[in-house]
């Protein structure tokens, strides 16, 4: 058996490692989304074209979170299939409202916001049924005095739903 080809992908110059520690990256198609934290109140988009084996870290978003997230879309080609696309939650420092939008990966920048919500987000997690009917992105956001809370987005109505309402407990945990 030949042996098992382990890519050595190096950082581009001035990153660090520790700065991409704080959110999971995603994979999505043929990139994987991480967030670097710069720890001056942005953090940088870092993108990994995994079939070229080179990492990309792009100019910083003033932020007081980038996640990155996937979700699945409708194929132009086929409706009836489904493509994986990455994005980045923007949570904006001071107050704004966090953006959420998805990654142009030939143009190497962020694409209008598809939603809004006016909370900070904490984490997040895509679920789609193997049909492509329902396709959810559940997000676990900074609630105030009495604890986190989650909402849905749904892709189909465009439309946050209430699913759990302030715990001190709220976390996001999806498997299949």
């Amino acid at each position: 058996m030949p042996p098992i080809h382990t890519p050595e992908i190096p950082l581009p110059d001035g990153l660090k490692p520790e700065s991409l520690s704080r959110y999971p990256g995603v994979i999505a198609d043929v990139h994987m989304l991480l967030s670097a934290n710069n720890g001056d109140g942005t953090f940088s988009p870092v993108v990994i074209d995994i079939a070229k084996e080179k990492m990309h870290c792009y100019d910083p978003i003033k932020a007081e979170a980038l996640i990155p997230f996937r979700i699945m879309e409708p194929s132009p080609e086929n409706p009836n299939s489904l493509q994986c696309k990455g994005g980045y939650i923007v949570s904006c420092a001071n107050g704004g409202d966090t953006q959420f939008c998805l990654w142009d990966t030939t143009a190497g920048n962020l694409k209008e916001p598809f939603a809004t919500y006016p909370n900070a987000v904490r984490s997040a997690a895509m679920y789609y049924s193997k049909d492509g009917q329902t396709r959810k992105l559940y997000v676990q956001f900074a609630g105030y005095r009495e604890g986190d809370f989650i909402e849905t987005y749904d892709f189909q109505t465009k439309e946050w739903r209430m699913f759990m309402f302030y715990v001190p407990f709220a976390e996001i945990l999806l498997a299949r």
